[in-house]
């Protein structure tokens, strides 16, 4: 009996034993996945992070690009000559085919506006509403424009004169930019504009939108 019981307990003895060794060398199966797990996690954190930083590259190169551009832009517009202040006498013909100097209005006591435009120009055309309604409230003050177009043919210019109502007189030779006015007053991108007061000089440049308006508040006083 007693051996009986002794082998028992050696039986049973060796069964735990063999048990916590099976616990003991029982393969990880969970370690290698777990690995993989953050290997993955970490593969994606550093793809992620080297694209935030490529892509910081990026705008930042972006907006370099974009300051430079700006600058030559600012660069450009300073370096670009301005319309001649002096006045400068000049034969063209008007809507009729009839010479006519520009002698015939400035100089004669009145504010005169030189416009210089074309009928295929677009910011000249976006500018044109607002130069009629200033003439308008200012033609019978004194206030004088002359236009002088930078057309090649009379169709399109009579056309566009007659479309945005443009009741001021017109002068062109149809020459586009060969036009002699182009080096006689040094104006080299349109809209332009010289204002001239009564005794035929020189007072304002370029004057565009409320800037127009303005100056001739400040002229007339109204």
């Amino acid at each position: 009996m007693k051996r009986m019981i002794l082998l028992a307990a050696v039986v049973l003895s060796g069964l735990v034993a063999f048990a916590s060794c099976s616990e003991k060398n029982k393969p990880d199966t969970d370690g290698p996945a777990k690995e993989n797990v953050n290997e993955k996690e970490n593969s994606e954190a550093l793809v992620a992070e080297a694209s935030r930083a490529a892509q910081s590259e990026e705008d930042l190169a972006l907006e370099k690009e974009e300051e430079k551009a700006d600058g030559e832009q600012l660069d450009e517009e300073d370096q670009m000559p301005m319309p001649e202040m002096t006045f400068h006498d000049m034969t063209l013909n008007d809507l009729n085919g009839t010479p006519r100097k520009l002698s015939d209005w400035v100089g004669h006591g009145n504010y005169v506006l030189l416009d210089f435009w074309a009928s295929w120009c677009g910011p000249c055309r976006m500018e044109m509403p607002n130069v009629v309604a200033n003439y308008a409230k200012y033609h019978e003050s004194g206030f004088e424009i002359v236009g002088i177009s930078f057309d090649q043919e009379a169709q399109p210019w009579k056309q566009a004169v007659a479309n945005m109502k443009m009741t001021w007189p017109q002068l062109s030779d149809l020459g586009g930019w060969e036009s002699a006015a182009v080096e006689l007053y040094k104006v080299y991108g349109i809209p332009a504009s010289i204002l001239f007061d009564g005794s035929g000089k020189a007072v304002a440049i370029n004057l565009r939108g409320e800037a127009l308006g303005e100056k001739l508040k400040e002229i007339y006083g109204f």
